[in-house]
């Protein structure tokens, strides 16, 4: 068979940085948390790579807490407004939840396996996530054709 191989995407989730974003009231000057689906990838994120936050929730108390996408490879193709809307989507669709989740299900499926997987490995030193809040995301393509 001479098929080819799939189009991969490449993108590190951060969840752990110190960004927050905030909408100020010109009548009360009280601030308020973005709406959820607000993207940032202009001025504060890196001028040459393919970085966005996505604050995809809704806060339920406090300060919502955007996340930190860096795209490291794109074989697809994808566009800025494209990327951004799959990976909004796709904080939608987490089964445990009925509402938005902060980073997109395939990224907190992972993350649940990886706390299961050293759980069941014995590992009783530290609890914490040790990998400083950084997730790979990838998106698999194949052609139809």
């Amino acid at each position: 068979m001479n098929n080819p191989l799939p189009k991969i995407t490449l993108i590190i989730v951060k969840k752990r940085h110190n960004t927050r974003f905030f909408l100020q009231d010109p009548h009360t000057g009280s601030m308020n948390n973005v709406q959820p689906g607000t993207v940032v990838d202009m001025d504060i994120v890196h001028p040459e790579g393919f970085d966005f936050y996505l604050n995809s929730h809704a806060a339920i108390q406090g300060t919502s807490r955007p996340i930190l996408y860096h795209v490291l490879y794109d074989e697809i193709g994808f566009s800025s407004d494209e990327i951004q809307s799959l990976t909004y989507y796709l904080c939608h669709s987490d089964v445990r939840c009925t509402k938005a989740v902060s980073v997109p299900a395939p990224v907190h499926y992972a993350h649940l396996a990886a706390y299961q997987s050293r759980d069941t490995a014995g590992d009783e030193s530290d609890r914490r996530s040790t990998s400083g809040g950084y997730f790979l995301y990838i998106v698999h393509y194949k052609s139809t054709r």
